[in-house]
């Protein structure tokens, strides 16, 4: 764990880091678009790299989260790649599916690498497969935390809603396909959302973790409203626009 944790702690400082440059020295929007493709891409070409070791090993069998998007961070990846098609015009779906990415995206990558349970189970920088798991979720981390840091998605607690709301059938979606295309193959389906609560923890499930998440978003948006927004915070607003109904009637 104490290697897990150095590593993801670096990795998190380079990415700040490099972000702190792009921030100071970067200002074209075409090329600030281009960081996000690159990076967005990147992780997709990591994450199929470990198929070219394996191969070369003698080893043809594909793992389901090579062909099906059977893990959350599977689906950010793949949203982030449809990103890099519709960053130039920026519009309805855009907004939308980066708003989930910035959120679950940026999530989903932190909890994938200082969490990575292949590496817990095989702590050792030198198996590529390991390391190639740990690298992708790196820049998973990079794409979706760009998509907030340079403005593309504005915190918005009641705007992002829908957004996340979007995320949430995404996923859904996913599991339960990807689950049906495994039976039919004859494989065990993998419950990478946890649509179906945990044996010996039932209260682990997506819905909870929903509900989690939706309160832990709630308290991080309206306090960086209240520090960021002030006066014009949402909660400020409903209660004003309340008072001012009051007074009209």
């Amino acid at each position: 764990m104490l290697k897990l944790t150095i590593f993801s702690v670096i990795s998190l400082l380079v990415i700040i880091l490099i972000m702190c440059v792009i921030k100071k020295y970067e200002n074209n929007e075409k090329r600030l678009d281009l960081y996000f493709i690159i990076s967005s891409i990147l992780t997709v070409l990591i994450h199929y790299s470990s198929l070219i070791v394996r191969f070369r090993n003698g080893n043809y069998f594909i793992e389901d989260n090579m062909f099906l998007p059977v893990y959350p961070c599977n689906v950010m990846m793949w949203i982030n790649l449809v990103l890099c098609f519709l960053i130039t015009k920026k519009g309805k779906a855009f907004e939308i599916l980066a708003t989930f990415s910035m959120y679950c995206g940026t999530m989903c990558g932190i909890v994938g690498l200082c969490f990575n349970a292949n590496f817990l189970n095989n702590p050792s920088f030198s198996d590529y497969v390991i390391l190639k798991g740990l690298l992708s979720h790196v820049t998973l981390i990079f794409s979706s935390l760009y998509l907030g840091l340079f403005g593309y998605i504005k915190i918005n607690t009641l705007k992002n809603l829908k957004g996340l709301l979007v995320g949430a059938i995404i996923l859904a979606l996913s599991s339960v396909v990807s689950m049906q295309i495994l039976t039919k193959m004859n494989r065990e389906p993998v419950n990478g959302m946890l649509l179906k609560p945990l044996a010996d923890k039932p209260y682990v499930n997506f819905y909870m973790i929903c509900l989690v998440g939706l309160i832990l978003y709630l308290i991080f948006t309206s306090v960086y409203e209240a520090i960021v927004y002030k006066e014009d915070a949402w909660f400020r607003n409903i209660r004003e626009r309340e008072e001012n109904e009051r007074d009209f009637n």
